[in-house]
């Protein structure tokens, strides 16, 4: 009966991932891009899928939140590429038995283009409704997206102004295999739309690109991790994608990170290096924790910098 099950759910969720979106181009829209949240994250390129185990995981895979001990938040900013200021600030906390809830607050830009999503995240270990399925969890995220463009007071007065707002759904799902050993996988965006008004070309509908992510992660001890990601192309113009990263703990308060990915069987590879590093303290009632990132690519180097408190 459990295999049943799990057969079940893993096939429910590949299947209704991968044919969804056949023969289809990405059609990318410069608006809402995922740039990486969270320094941790990041600090090992991404590679985060199967890992999920601290409050970053509801952008990552909420379903992870299962592995979260302590409340607390988290706070990431980056000016990517240079240009644009990113903020990014994530809860999650307990429910009771086998219950996680977490949310996530995004914004980027200025006055001439700013976009927000609001998040709230659900996961329950499989446990609570089978004591045989206590190794799965389950998650989803509910996204409210909002966005304004033109409010700049040194702007043409014929400037272009208008706003948006829409909604998304992404799932997730977590298999504990051990103490040591996690898998994951992650649909982003399964369901989306986003509806802008503009004062030069009215209203329309656009949507934000669908992402399956599938990871792993091996915890050699307390201090050492290693984690795998993959990022399946469901789009004809989007390449599959391969990231690996690393965590070492030294002193009990120091870490180091790295990750590299790259496209696979593209003739543009845009591989990207990744160098991270940590800092936690424990105070008397907080855990305090400091993460930065180094992102180096073929375009722009970007540096994230966040912290975290957990109590």
């Amino acid at each position: 009966m459990r295999n049943s099950v799990i057969l079940i759910l893993v096939s429910a969720l590949i299947l209704t991932a991968l044919p969804a979106f056949p023969e289809e181009l990405s059609h990318i829209p410069g608006a809402y891009v995922d740039i990486g949240y969270g320094a941790r994250p990041m600090g090992m390129g991404g590679a985060f899928t199967g890992l999920a185990d601290d409050h970053n995981a509801v952008l990552w895979n909420p379903a992870g939140l299962l592995k979260t001990k302590e409340p607390g938040i988290s706070f990431m900013w980056a000016k990517q590429l240079g240009l644009v200021p990113y903020n990014y600030l994530t809860y999650s906390g307990s429910l009771g038995d086998k219950q996680r809830i977490g949310g996530a607050l995004l914004y980027s830009g200025d006055d001439l283009l700013s976009e927000t999503t609001a998040i709230i995240s659900y996961a329950v270990s499989l446990e609570k409704f089978d004591s045989k399925l206590s190794d799965f969890a389950v998650a989803a995220n509910v996204k409210i997206r909002w966005a304004s463009f033109g409010n700049n007071s040194g702007g043409d007065p014929d400037r272009v102004t208008g706003d948006a707002f829409g909604y998304g759904f992404d799932v997730g799902m977590m298999w504990f295999a051990s103490a040591k050993i996690s898998a994951g996988m992650f649909f982003r965006d399964i369901y989306n739309d986003v509806n802008w008004s503009s004062s030069a070309s009215g209203d329309y509908s656009e949507a934000v690109p669908a992402e399956f992510a599938l990871g792993a992660s091996y915890r050699h001890s307390d201090n050492s991790l290693i984690s795998i990601d993959l990022r399946k192309s469901i789009y004809r113009d989007v390449d599959d994608r391969i990231i690996a990263g690393v965590e070492q703990r030294f002193f009990r308060m120091l870490f180091l990170r790295a990750g590299w990915g790259t496209n696979l069987g593209a003739q543009f590879h845009n591989q990207e290096i990744a160098l991270g590093l940590g800092l936690n303290k424990k105070l008397k009632t907080l855990d305090f924790g400091f993460d930065f990132a180094y992102i180096l690519n073929d375009i722009k180097n970007t540096p994230r910098a966040g912290v975290t408190l957990n109590w």
